[in-house]
This record gives structure tokens, C-alpha cells and sequence, in this order.
């Protein structure tokens, strides 16, 4: 695994790991995308400030879900690397895709929230399934000094 750096506030990154085989394109501002070599599978990590909890936070991003995707398990809360983090799935019926959304409070004191999403076919959830996981359980925010 390779760490992927978001900037969130001054003085610290917010990092998650992804795997070394994996593409990254930062061309974008605020915003990281990594795929796997045969582009069946993808994701997008970015930070931003809210003031909000992280529930609303979290309902605020599944929001933008089209309505057609369908919560495909029960939502996931848990703690790592002192971050407290929220998981929920979504597939599409017709086309077989999968969505794994995981909401993170990065900063209690500043309101810093990040987001990774996580794209992938149905039929390929299961091969991805640890992969996603352990994305999400490397991200942590690191002191720039």
C-alpha cells in the first residue's frame, strides 16, 4: 500500500493508503482518484469543512446517491486511527454496481470531514471487499512540522 495525501487544514494531511498496483490521478484539486489496473474498480477520497455532526454529514453525502442505488447492508460505525468513521453500501439493481461510502470526522474542533468512494460491479464486491476495508482503515491525519 501507498499513502494518498489530501491537505485538510493547515499544518496536517489526512493520508489513506492505497494499493501500490493501483492508478492515482491528483489532477484534480481537493479531490483523489485511484483505480485498479483493469478499471473494475475505483475510488475518490476528498476532504472538506462542515458544521455539522458526523450523522449529517454522513445522511448530507448519501444524499447524492441516486435514488435507483439501494442501501445493500446494514450501515457500519467504527473507530480507527482516532477517527471516528461511518459505512453504508449501495447497489444498483439493473446495472449491478456497488457503492461503498465511508464518511470520516477528521477534526472535532475545526468541523473537518472527509469522504471515500469506492466503485466497483456486484459480481466484483467480493474480490474488492478487503481492499476497500483496508483503504478505509489506513487513513489517519499526520502533523506537517
Amino acid at each position: 500500500m501507498r499513502p494518498q495525501t489530501r491537505t485538510c487544514l493547515p499544518g496536517e494531511s489526512l493520508i489513506a493508503c492505497v494499493p501500490k498496483y493501483w492508478l492515482i490521478n491528483n489532477r484534480n484539486l481537493g479531490v483523489s482518484t485511484a483505480s485498479a489496473p483493469t478499471r473494475e474498480a475505483s475510488g475518490r477520497f476528498n476532504a472538506c469543512t462542515k458544521s455539522w455532526s458526523l450523522p449529517d454529514y454522513a445522511t448530507h453525502c448519501y444524499s447524492f446517491v441516486p435514488d435507483v442505488f439501494r442501501q445493500a447492508d446494514d450501515e457500519r460505525r467504527f473507530t480507527v486511527n482516532g477517527l471516528d468513521i461511518v459505512v453504508r453500501e449501495y447497489e444498483h439493481p439493473d446495472y449491478q454496481l456497488h457503492r461503498v461510502f465511508a464518511c470520516i470526522k477528521v477534526n472535532e474542533l475545526r468541523d473537518v470531514f472527509a469522504h471515500i468512494r469506492f466503485y466497483t460491479k456486484v459480481s466484483a464486491i467480493a474480490a474488492y471487499r478487503n481492499i476497500f476495508d483496508g483503504i478505509i482503515a489506513s487513513v489517519r491525519v499526520q502533523r506537517n512540522d
